[in-house]
């Protein structure tokens, strides 16, 4: 299978880094996978050498000329899926797809990593309509879409995946010594954008409770 990748963030956050574990893992097993994301964003200084790469970003969500750019594309090298990884991906695709005079076009699938509820504007409800699927990243949000008016049918729950080998390879943090903890007390780590969704909130309250059974551990949230 041949997908092709969208994800518009400059930025590097949890949605970026599951696109590059999506991309290599679909290479890993055998798959074709192409990335299209920001020339300068922090996904493409992140995919290593020899990935598939097509350097695109709209401006706004209604960029004509970057859904043009990308509609050539497709009508060139003829993905079999598209994957788009945020909204203005989806966007931007999905007119994209209206451009095209393909006979068979791709099917569009959008990820959805948010418990946010879809916009009412005429242009957010037009360009869901045209996505084929939505990948839910918990069945809370693929809840939350079906109460929004997609159809059951449409939306399927997928858990995001963790490369653990990535993850054993990193080098410890030396968190007690930079942070003056005390030797051997447990830590509980959070890294977040430090917004309300995110519930730092709930984190705080399950401390308190914590600490009445674990009275060394400490909590230490990072996010900006």
């Amino acid at each position: 299978m041949f997908s092709l990748h969208i994800d518009t963030a400059k930025t590097w956050r949890g949605g970026q880094n599951q696109v590059l574990v999506t991309v290599l893992g679909m290479r890993a097993v055998g798959h074709r996978a192409m990335l299209v994301a920001h020339p300068r964003g922090e996904l493409r200084s992140r995919a290593e050498e020899g990935l598939e790469f097509l350097p695109l970003a709209p401006m706004t969500e209604m960029d004509l000329s970057a859904a043009w750019r990308l509609s050539r594309a497709i009508q060139q090298l003829h993905p079999d899926v598209i994957h788009a990884h945020d909204p203005h991906g989806v966007a931007m695709a999905a007119l994209a797809l209206s451009m095209s005079t393909m006979p068979v076009k791709p099917p569009l699938v959008a990820s959805r990593r948010v418990d946010f509820h879809l916009r009412g504007s005429a242009l957010s409800r037009w360009k869901y309509r045209q996505v084929d699927c939505f990948i839910c990243a918990s069945e809370a949000i693929r809840t939350m879409l079906i109460g929004d008016g997609i159809d059951a049918a449409r939306a399927v729950t997928v858990h995001e995946g963790i490369d653990l080998g990535h993850v054993a390879a990193a080098p410890p943090a030396p968190l007690h010594e930079e942070l003056w903890l005390p030797h051997g007390s447990p830590v509980v780590g959070n890294v977040a954008a430090l917004v309300a969704h995110k519930g730092q909130k709930h984190l705080i309250e399950a401390a308190a409770l914590v600490v009445r059974q674990v009275p060394d551990a400490r909590f230490v949230i990072a996010g900006e």
